[in-house]
């Protein structure tokens, strides 16, 4: 792993909604570690997107998830001594693990309902968020070269999807498989 100090940007992709990304973010928000990996950097941020309706109600499924959401800003924010937690009885060998210093950097964004609107919202919020911190950095947060590839890659993939050009041109298996089931599903509607 390269050596970051608390200046570097670190960034965390999570997946949304899932349990193993929720799990990810909360143990690289807190101690810096994913995976049982060390990150050197000390301090990383940490975003909190929750919603006050559910579109799916379940019980009180929806206020479980929104306290977990709440909780884990506030132990971001105020940690636990080792002092703490021994007071609760903890194994003295489970001390060091079960220790959190806070005082880690979070935001807590709590929308009303996810809409298309709220998620166009968030999302140019984010777009807005990296442009700035290219501004101050001094780089173009857009001159993205794999996805410049990626373009020069997609005009000869939708040439074979619009029957231009022949099909079976060399692609990894994955592609392949992709495109093949996208016809199919498309020829379906």
């Amino acid at each position: 792993l390269p050596t970051l100090t608390a200046a570097d940007p670190v960034k965390l992709k999570v997946g949304f909604g899932e349990a193993a990304g929720r799990g990810a973010s909360r143990s690289l928000g807190s101690t810096g570690k994913v995976l049982g990996s060390l990150l050197a950097a000390p301090l990383i941020p940490i975003d909190f997107i929750g919603f006050a309706r559910s579109r799916n109600p379940l019980g009180t499924h929806h206020d479980i998830l929104m306290a977990n959401l709440f909780a884990q800003g506030e132990a971001l924010a105020f940690g636990k001594t080792s002092d703490e937690v021994r007071a609760s009885g903890v194994p003295e060998f489970q001390v060091l693990h079960r220790t959190f210093e806070g005082n880690r950097p979070s935001s807590t964004i709590l929308a009303e309902e996810l809409t298309p609107r709220t998620l166009g919202t968030l999302v140019a919020l984010y777009e807005h968020s990296v442009f700035t911190q290219g501004i101050v950095w001094g780089i173009d947060s857009f001159d993205q070269w794999g996805v410049e590839l990626g373009k020069v890659m997609a005009v000869r993939i939708i040439d074979e999807l619009e029957g231009k050009a022949p099909e079976g041109r060399p692609h990894d298996s994955g592609t392949t498989e992709l495109m093949r089931r996208y016809r199919s599903l498309r020829e379906k509607a």
